[in-house]
């Protein structure tokens, strides 16, 4: 798509070695915007490629997962190995790049991965214009609302690439009780598995360290076929120069030992479960003859 081509030879297959890809793609590409296509394997998933593609501006497209029918290039890794495997092992090293690219340029390619190619087609340029058109928005906003839509880019592929860790890292540190949630949250995904998932954002407004927006949250669990959709108002915060996600923008509720946090159009059923918490924590403390000690052992619950 009137790019320069990149081809990078190397000895290992390691998460560096895909960043120096990514940082090649962009030299060879300073002006434009860049969509890669990659698999979900572990060196393309990592926090450091991750964090490099976002800073570059490349916006990654992962494949489904289990899928090297959408990718043609695994055809002509099947071509070169049985080319290789025919040559004397000492002089493979040497003629691997020579194969390769002799496979490249002729583009030998049989009747049925041209089949393929055409499906692979057609779900690459979905998945191109779409990211292009997040790219356009991107570079559009200004310097804040570009780093909070980056930092909800890096929440969604740690979703998708069910990476915890970048996950929680991108969370707000200060606010335990919030990353906890998320924790939890995460914890579900990974019993009950999503085959889609999207983030999308909009309506950010910021005001000095802080920021709200409307995120749009799709989804589909492994297990149906109804497709889910939340949007919600949400909160950001910044510190030493970096976004973290700051949870929902709940409104509360509270007495003397508990916090409600609701959304605005739960507030009737927050008001009226608020009283009633107080005999369900009787009830809960008697049985198991235990009552904590401090009041911030127990005060929060949310109603999303």
């Amino acid at each position: 798509m009137n790019s320069n081509d990149v081809v990078l030879i190397s000895d290992s297959a390691r998460t560096k070695d895909f960043v120096t890809l990514l940082y090649l793609v962009r030299r060879h590409n300073p002006e434009k915007p860049i969509v890669l296509v990659v698999d979900n394997a572990k060196i393309h998933i990592a926090e450091r490629a991750i964090r490099t593609a976002v800073s570059l501006g490349i916006r990654l497209v992962f494949l489904p997962p289990y899928s090297p029918d959408l990718n043609p290039i695994e055809f002509s890794w099947r071509d070169c190995k049985r080319d290789l495997w025919l040559l004397d092992m000492n002089k493979a090293r040497i003629s691997f790049k020579e194969t390769f690219m002799r496979y490249v340029k002729e583009r030998k390619i049989s009747e049925t991965m041209k089949k393929k190619q055409i499906i692979f087609a057609g779900i690459l340029i979905i998945l191109l214009t779409v990211s292009l058109i997040f790219i356009n928005n991107s570079f559009e906003a200004s310097s804040p609302e570009k780093e909070i839509r980056e930092l909800v880019h890096i929440l969604e592929l740690a979703v998708k690439g069910q990476n915890i860790s970048i996950y929680l890292m991108n969370i707000n540190l200060e606010d335990i009780v919030l990353r906890e949630e998320q924790k939890h949250w995460f914890g579900s995904l990974e019993r009950n598995p999503v085959k889609e998932f999207t983030l999308e954002i909009t309506n950010i407004k910021v005001s000095g360290g802080k920021a709200t927006a409307n995120p749009t949250m799709n989804w589909l669990f492994d297990d149906s076929n109804s497709p889910r959709s939340l949007t919600c108002e949400v909160n950001f915060i910044k510190h030493d120069g970096k976004w973290f996600f700051a949870g929902p923008n709940f409104a509360t509720v509270s007495d003397d030992k508990f916090v409600i946090h609701y959304f605005p159009e739960h507030e009737s059923l927050a008001k009226s479960l608020l009283p009633k918490l107080h005999k369900i924590f009787d009830v809960i403390t008697a049985d198991l003859n235990f009552k904590p000690s401090s009041k911030n052992s127990y005060q929060t619950l949310s109603l999303c």
